[in-house]
């Protein structure tokens, strides 16, 4: 196919035609500028929007810089919006935000993590002509930036309440891991020196570090925050000593009623076998006396001297039945064995007494009503069993029970002391052994030095554990040097009077709330305990000699305070100072809290978390030489490690 050539295009389309005029400069003049004032426009449109970028970046910078800031004035400021929203404008302000606007906002965090945020949002205007800077503008657009920066609060794990601070007369060392120090008075070191070290450092007051003092905090540097608000206390509203009136209301167990002491009666004499009908007897226990059987049913007195065994070895054996018995005394060089079958009640008028190289052993549950006190004053052991059923023995005693010499061991069961003298008290060099049970113990505990004693732990829920009335040298609890002293596991262990320990402590799991000081008179050993609390009306001494105290606190009492917060291991609810002394390392994972009185650690004094987190929280806390407080607390803190605050958005 031939393509048509340009004769037949001109013929099909016919010849073009010429304008009117053949001079055309004129339109093309006019399209140049109008062309032109189009380019012109268009770049002075891109110089604007160049401007714009530009306000916003200068507007992002500044809202970064004053989220910063507002976070860091809200936690200082123990959550005030106000102080976040000056705080938040004045840095604004410095940075060059002219006529901007600055609003600051407490909001949620936008990462998710349940924490909050200061939200701050700077905002300008910008005109936007299509003609550029050579007209007026025809639209103003609105230039925001907005910044979130978290709270991840250095919460205060270190704290002194009230206007006396923290003091050091010596050199210290304060090392708080993840978490802060605050003090409502001023922060003062001693002329040589001393050291802090915290995510950050709080005072209402001033710091002086003399003249060779350190503060440091990490991770983020220059935390450091004279003229903050002053700390709150973060286990007000946990009612720590809630439990102390009905602790100092409790009065003695009264000796349940059993009649009077048995009289007269049949004379009997056991010279080999004997059986003893119920009814009233004398009973005479001669040498050669190997077996007594007690048929029980009605009730069966026997009066004189009771049971009186001295250089015999003899098995008597106790039917179910009420027996009324002037007193039990095994002496001399006696082997005793008591047995008990089904329901046995044993009202003993004198008491049951162990003396000089004698051994008494009591088989099978029974009901034990003592006016004269339990004794082992023997070389040789005193043993009360359940048997190998699954019941349980009750002993009611007046007199106490005392383990002066020897040993004595004691089944799972219900024990209540009452009077005045010691409700149970353990030699020298002397063991004292007792079962799961309930414990109501009138007079206290006392342990001479070398003395052991094991309380077991609580039977059930029911079970508890009392010390009504002081007698031990006027404490609930003394002990002696080189003592060793278990008590097991209650839900809480209710002591009215002092605690004074010179020995090593075991303590089972629990709140011990004591009407009075606890103390650690100079003495040595250890003190253990796990799932404790301690709670005392008075003062909490632990003084020089002691190889360690350790303390992990229980979950039942909590605080109001971010995170997880640990629960209450020491406190005392005295207006006099509770001291912390040298030689011991006092290891709290918990809070050591006396929101009412000064902590003063002297001679060389030291508390730490082992690890863990211990708060120390006190009125006022004072160092008087090599004294030392540390802490591991991220859990109050905040689980972060970039700081207290952080710029998320």
């Amino acid at each position: 196919m031939v393509k048509p050539g340009l004769g037949s295009i001109v013929r099909r389309f016919g010849s073009p035609r010429l304008p009117l005029s053949r001079d055309n400069s004129g339109s093309v003049a006019i399209i140049a500028a109008v062309s032109l004032v189009l380019l012109v426009g268009a770049a002075a449109v891109a110089l604007d929007l160049s401007n714009l970028y530009l306000v916003r970046s200068v507007n992002q910078r500044i809202a970064d810089r004053s989220a910063v800031a507002a976070a860091f004035a809200y936690n200082q400021s123990s959550n005030n919006t106000t102080t976040a929203q000056k705080a938040a404008t004045s840095l604004a302000t410095v940075n060059g935000s002219g006529a901007s606007t600055v609003t600051t906002t407490i909001v949620p965090s936008p990462s998710g993590d349940g924490r909050t945020a200061a939200m701050v949002v700077v905002g300008s205007t910008v005109s936007i002509s299509p003609f550029g800077r050579y007209t007026s503008g025809l639209l103003t657009v609105p230039v925001n930036a907005t910044a979130y920066a978290e709270i991840n609060a250095a919460t205060p794990c270190i704290i002194a309440l009230a206007s006396g601070g923290m003091a050091a007369s010596q050199s210290m060392a304060v090392t708080a891991t993840a978490c802060a120090v605050s003090s409502t008075g001023n922060i003062t070191f001693s002329s040589s020196g001393g050291t802090m070290a915290a995510q950050a450092v709080y005072t209402k007051g001033t710091i002086s570090l003399g003249s060779a003092g350190a503060v440091t905090t990490s991770p983020t540097a220059n935390q450091i925050f004279p003229g903050s608000a002053a700390p709150s206390d973060p286990y007000a509203s946990a009612n720590v000593f809630a439990r102390m009136p009905i602790v100092a209301a409790l009065t003695a167990a009264t000796f349940p009623s059993v009649g009077s002491a048995p009289s007269g009666g049949n004379a009997l004499t056991c010279t080999g076998t004997l059986a003893v009908p119920s009814g009233a007897h004398s009973l005479t226990v001669s040498s050669g006396c190997t077996t007594i059987n007690f048929a029980g049913g009605a009730e069966t007195d026997i009066s004189g001297n009771g049971l009186s065994l001295s250089s015999i070895n003899a098995t008597m054996n106790f039917a179910a039945g009420i027996y009324k018995i002037n007193g039990i005394t095994v002496a001399s060089a006696s082997t005793a064995t008591i047995n008990t079958t089904g329901n046995v009640t044993l009202d003993v008028w004198s008491g049951v007494n162990l003396a000089g190289t004698s051994a008494l052993t009591i088989n099978g549950p029974a009901a034990y009503y003592v006016m004269g006190g339990i004794t082992n004053g023997s070389t040789k052991a005193l043993v009360f069993t359940n048997g190998a059923g699954s019941g349980t023995s009750t002993f009611f005693v007046a007199g106490g029970i005392s383990i002066s010499t020897g040993t004595a061991t004691f089944p799972s069961g219900a024990y209540t002391t009452t009077g005045t003298t010691d409700g149970i008290s353990v030699g020298s060099n002397a063991t004292a052994t007792f079962g799961t049970g309930s414990y109501n113990l009138a007079g206290g505990i006392g342990i001479t030095s070398g003395g052991t004693l094991t309380i077991g732990s609580s039977i059930d829920s029911t079970s508890i554990f009392q010390i009504p009335i002081s007698a031990y040298a006027g404490n609930a609890i003394g002990t002696g040097g080189t003592t060793k002293l278990t008590i097991g596991s209650f839900g809480n262990l209710d002591i009215n009077g002092p605690v004074s320990l010179g020995g090593s402590m075991v303590m089972g799991g629990g709140t011990y709330t004591i009407d009075g000081a606890f103390a650690t008179p100079s003495g040595g050993g250890t003190i253990t305990g796990t799932g404790v609390s301690i709670i005392a009306a008075g003062t909490i001494d632990i003084q020089q000699g002691y190889t360690a105290f350790s303390l992990t606190a229980p979950s039942a009492i909590t605080a109001s305070t971010e995170g997880t917060a640990p629960t209450v291991g020491l406190a005392s609810q005295s207006a006099s100072a509770s001291t912390i002394a040298g030689g011991a390392t006092v290891s709290v994972v918990g809070a050591v809290y006396f929101p009412s009185a000064s902590l003063v650690m002297n001679n060389q004094g030291i508390i730490n978390g082992a690890g863990a987190c211990v708060q120390v929280i006190a009125a006022s806390i004072s160092f008087a030489g090599g004294d030392s407080i540390t802490t591991n607390c991220p859990s109050l803190g905040g689980t972060s490690s970039s700081g207290s605050v952080k710029l998320v958005q």
